[in-house]
């Protein structure tokens, strides 16, 4: 049987930024209740920030060196083991439920004295990142990174279930951290889909929308080379940015800079094309929000984004994401409208019956009254 009472643990981030998932949850069970874990102190972090200045691992003292120092001293061993000491803290103060649901493996209900049953929700593991972008992976030694890793397969081996947004990430889980793989299931993910739905919508505008909020990691330069080339077919073509990457002025290009939700989705509706040839992500809550627009999405092959859509069926997977590939498949999508609509309404269905929170809490709850609790 399953769960009754559930009690669901993050930091305060991943908290809100999954609330939808923990709504959905609370209409499917008796009880369902939330906790946030105290983050690190901005005193512990800015002594950190100091030790690494005066020992030249910060250094220059760029905006770029602060982040990857304030990225080190988040994924350092001692922090998960703190954070987790605290998490046992939190859970101890709830102690009516049948199972802790942690949104993402940045701590651990285990590394202490594990509660009655617990699992983990999770997007990417560290494996997957020191393959496919060791930024987010700054371990400056091994034995950092062998700390880390023991802590990482630890919570995932003692966990009751590990759902995973993707299959790729199941499959990490399994073979780079030895969990049982009957443990682990893939669930999905979602946008937070929270503006009413546009109905129907124009198609042939010749737009494509990108999110640069990470330029390099989610390809910014191939976005921009490729639609230098959907701009020299159709010199009417624009790209709008969100975010505000530092990007030189460029025809036909805009920097939307940051947007509000309401904002953002009515820049969905009129966009013909989202554009992802990302080098590594998760499920980007971005691209499945603008497919829920009836956007078309244009992914690069990068796991897990090939789960995303059925290339050619409800979006297209391009390989290799090439500027030249890319742009091929988004002037074919330009002097098609019919074909725009036909991709855009199938994703949005493919949305609307997959990639949301609902679903996704359906198939936790399935799998969780399949025998896995005690």
């Amino acid at each position: 049987m399953g769960p009754g009472r559930l009690l669901v643990v993050g930091n305060p981030f991943f908290l809100a930024r999954h609330r939808p998932l923990t709504l959905a949850l609370g209409r499917r069970l008796a009880s369902v209740k939330e906790a946030a874990i105290e983050e690190d102190s901005r005193a512990r972090e800015a002594a950190y920030l100091a030790r690494a200045f005066v020992t030249a691992r910060l250094w220059p003292p760029t905006l770029e060196a602060l982040r990857a120092a304030r990225g080190r001293f988040r994924k350092e061993p001692a922090t998960f083991a703190r954070i987790s000491r605290r998490a046992a803290r939190t859970i101890a103060k709830s102690p009516d439920r049948d199972l802790v649901l942690q949104y993402f493996a940045m701590s651990s209900p285990a590394v202490e004295a594990s509660p009655s049953a617990y699992a983990i929700y999770t997007d990417l593991t560290m494996a997957q990142a020191r393959r496919s972008w060791p930024a987010w992976a700054p371990f400056d030694s091994e034995r950092r990174y062998a700390a880390w890793t023991a802590l990482e397969s630890r919570t995932y081996r003692d966990a009751v279930r590990v759902f995973t947004f993707s299959e790729a990430t199941r499959r990490s889980v399994i073979a780079d951290y030895g969990t049982d793989p009957a443990r682990v299931v893939t669930v999905g993910a979602a946008g937070n889909y929270d503006e009413a739905s546009a109905g129907e919508r124009p198609y042939g505008n010749r737009t494509l929308i990108f999110n640069g909020s990470e330029f390099e990691r989610k390809g910014g330069d191939r976005a921009l080379a490729a639609f230098r080339l959907v701009r020299a077919r159709f010199p009417d073509a624009r790209l709008t940015i969100v975010a505000n990457p530092r990007i030189a002025d460029e025809p036909g290009v805009l920097v939307a800079g940051r947007l509000g939700r309401a904002e953002l989705f009515a820049l969905f509706d009129a966009t013909d094309v989202v554009l992802a040839p990302t080098r590594f992500d998760g499920f980007p809550g971005f691209v499945l929000e603008a497919m829920s627009r009836g956007v078309v999405a244009v992914l690069s092959d990068a796991e897990p984004m090939n789960e995303i859509v059925t290339d050619g069926c409800d979006g297209y997977v391009v390989s290799p994401p090439t500027p030249e590939r890319l742009a091929e498949r988004i002037v074919a999508l330009f002097e098609n409208e019919p074909l725009l609509r036909e991709i855009g309404t199938a994703g949005r269905e493919r949305v609307t019956r997959d990639w949301n929170w609902d679903a996704v809490a359906a198939r936790m709850l399935d799998s969780l009254a399949n025998g896995a609790l005690p």
